[in-house]
């Protein structure tokens, strides 16, 4: 089912994805945006103190002019840290550049705040360096393996033509990692669970992966309030649960389509010259 939808500046626009499904949701009340988290030695889960956490983030708003902004703190003597006061929806990464000597830097992780995701927790887990290698498999056919990046802490590695890849230095204790799939104007990020790894080796997983933009899940077209289609847009999709982050850019007609998408509740917003 093709749907047209208007889009002003400011407007918020929520759908929720079930079974393949668009349905509207109910707009989300003023919330408070925070990140928070610990930084911890990933082996012994103790907080390390005194660390400096840096938050670089771009406001998702059409009154901020879209700067980029920088904010730090530092951690207690829990390991804890927190960042209150956002200015709302945003999209950036938190760090950390300086460590007590034996543990890997830097460390990024990286963060997205919408009205269904106001809050974000980042713990960094510290500890010595790991290499990690790999390979994509896709499960349902082929795909061009080098439209693959794979962003570990804070390295990105890209896929080779046969889907393998190498991560020469992350912390061991990483937990996640992000797959990043990018075919032309449509992309396609899903948070991934590394294995356990081991210090000082070089550690093997296996990612496998269906083939992108298979099946369709919402698809439409991108109008401004004087109904004049906005072709050349960023559209993007946020999970609540999940953390699924696809998007693209409209074409010359301003439509979009949107594949793929699991189950659940999705923030979207757009971009035409600042965010809308």
């Amino acid at each position: 089912m093709r749907k047209e939808g208007l889009c002003s500046f400011r407007c918020h626009v929520l759908i929720a994805v079930a079974g393949g499904l668009i349905c509207a949701a109910t707009h989300v009340a003023a919330q408070t945006y925070q990140v928070s988290g610990r930084v911890i030695d990933g082996a012994s889960s103790t907080g390390i103190t005194n660390v400096e956490v840096q938050l670089y983030y771009v406001p998702l708003n059409s009154t901020t002019n879209d700067l980029t902004t920088f904010v730090s703190t530092n951690t207690d003597a829990s390991g804890d840290y927190t960042f209150d006061g956002l200015p709302g929806q945003l999209e950036g990464h938190a760090r950390i550049l300086e460590l007590p000597d034996g543990y890997a830097v830097p460390m990024k992780e990286t963060v997205r705040l919408s009205a269904l995701n106001p809050t974000r927790e980042v713990i960094f887990r510290a500890g010595p360096t790991a290499t990690l290698t790999g390979s994509i498999a896709i499960t349902n056919g082929t795909a061009d393996l080098t439209k693959f990046t794979i962003e570990a802490s804070a390295t990105e590695a890209d896929a080779a033509a046969d889907g393998t890849f190498i991560i020469p230095e992350l912390p061991a204790y990483q937990q996640t990692a992000r797959l990043i799939y990018q075919d032309g104007l449509y992309f396609d990020e899903r948070v991934i669970s590394l294995p356990s790894m081991t210090a000082g080796q070089t550690n093997t997983m296996q990612i496998y992966w269906h083939q992108p933009m298979q099946n369709l899940a919402t698809s439409g077209t991108l109008r401004d309030a004087s109904g004049n289609v906005l072709a050349g847009a960023l559209i993007q999709f946020l999970g609540r649960t999940t953390g699924e982050f696809v998007g693209m850019k409209t074409d010359a007609n301003g439509g979009y389509a949107i594949y793929d998408l699991p189950a659940d509740c999705y923030a979207v917003r757009a971009f035409v010259g600042r965010w809308v």
